[in-house]
């Protein structure tokens, strides 16, 4: 899969290549997203995991001495082959064991936690994190600045636009506004638009959901 930098617009400078303390700030379900990767169309359940570089920031525009900040999107499944249980079991320093920790987790748990990423320019020039690695204890990292972000997209739909209110714009008009779940609302109501022809994501395998 890929793990594209995202932005919410504005005239700023990138992070450089390297390896940056990060801090998980925003956990935020998009619901469920249709791609086609080799060929086969995949339907998958994402989430989005904002993550803030403390030590990496802002020296230009709007936002100049705001820590950079990176997206990293995932099926929302603990699979035995999917990205997001290699990343956390890399990022906590151990495995799962059983069924049953896997059943108990709450992605949110993570929220406030850090871990390295390594930085790095892909092949289209865009900045990218190339791995995920654990922080050795005792290592300090400065403060967070970004408010905690957990969204829960049941309780959006059901209404509550309180933490919708505060996620960024490029996910609310990408990606919220263009799941199966909003969309099936808006047919509901009448007021279906368009959809986009291209999700933004690539293959990262599902298996086994994840409680949020």
């Amino acid at each position: 899969m890929s793990w594209n930098m995202k932005s919410g617009g504005g005239d700023f400078d990138n992070p450089k290549p390297g390896v940056y303390p990060m801090r998980c700030y925003m956990v935020a379900q998009i619901g469920t997203h249709h791609n086609v990767y080799e060929g086969k169309e995949n339907i998958r359940f994402q989430v989005v995991l904002g993550f803030e570089l403390p030590t990496s920031l802002i020296k230009t525009g709007e936002l100049e001495g705001l820590p950079h900040g990176l997206s990293i999107f995932y099926t929302m499944s603990l699979g035995r082959n999917s990205n997001l249980l290699r990343d956390l079991q890399i990022w906590k320093g151990k495995n799962f064991t059983s069924q049953q920790q896997k059943d108990s987790f709450q992605l949110p748990s993570m929220i406030g936690l850090c871990c390295f990423g390594q930085v790095k320019e892909n092949d289209n020039g865009k900045m990218i994190i190339g791995a995920i690695m654990q922080l050795p204890e005792g290592t300090e990292v400065p403060k967070s600045v970004n408010k905690p972000i957990i969204f829960d997209l049941e309780d959006y739909l059901a209404g509550d636009e309180t933490v919708y209110q505060r996620l960024p714009n490029w996910i609310k008009e990408k990606y919220i506004a263009e799941c199966d779940e909003v969309k099936q609302r808006l047919l509901n109501s009448g007021t279906a638009g368009g959809a986009s022809e291209d999700d933004g994501f690539d293959d990262d395998g599902q298996d086994s959901s994840v409680p949020f």
